[in-house]
């Protein structure tokens, strides 16, 4: 009977290191898919941004003005 509460044991040790990677990949992949859609706003935003300064920019020109952007 050692034998096999031996094997029970081994298998139970299996099981639930499989149960607890597959919580771990979990608990990783949450912030890992918040940080990509978090990047994919920002590029966005800068974007948004740049032409928003651009546009300004081509105003001053047409209107005759320069203004230091710092």
């Amino acid at each position: 009977m050692g034998m096999v509460a031996g094997l029970l044991v081994q298998n139970t040790l299996k099981y639930l290191l499989k149960y607890y990677k597959c919580l771990l990949d979990d608990e990783i992949a949450k912030p890992r898919d918040e940080i990509r859609i978090m990047s994919v706003h920002w590029k966005f935003k800068t974007k948004e941004l740049e032409s928003q300064i651009l546009q300004g920019k081509g105003k001053d020109e047409k209107e005759g003005r320069e203004e230091e952007w710092f």
